[in-house]
């Protein structure tokens, strides 16, 4: 399952989470084919994650199982 969000003036930030502790960070306006992960760098890390954060405890989030037959 992966969860992403775009946080900042558009383009934006882009941060995919992959589950558990594996992230990945693109910065959309000078890297639009997101080559470049900047997931390394605290800085730029931390603002999207907190924002990550703080959208995701305001949801309510549920498992759906597979479709059936």
């Amino acid at each position: 399952m992966r969860r992403a969000i775009i946080t900042g003036p558009t383009p934006g930030k882009k941060l995919i989470h992959f589950g558990g502790s594996r992230y990945s960070l693109f910065d959309l306006a000078s890297d639009p084919a997101e080559l470049k992960d900047l997931v390394g760098d605290p800085e730029a890390l931390r603002p999207v994650m907190t924002r990550m954060q703080q959208f995701r405890g305001g949801l309510n989030e549920v498992e759906v199982g597979g479709a059936r037959r």
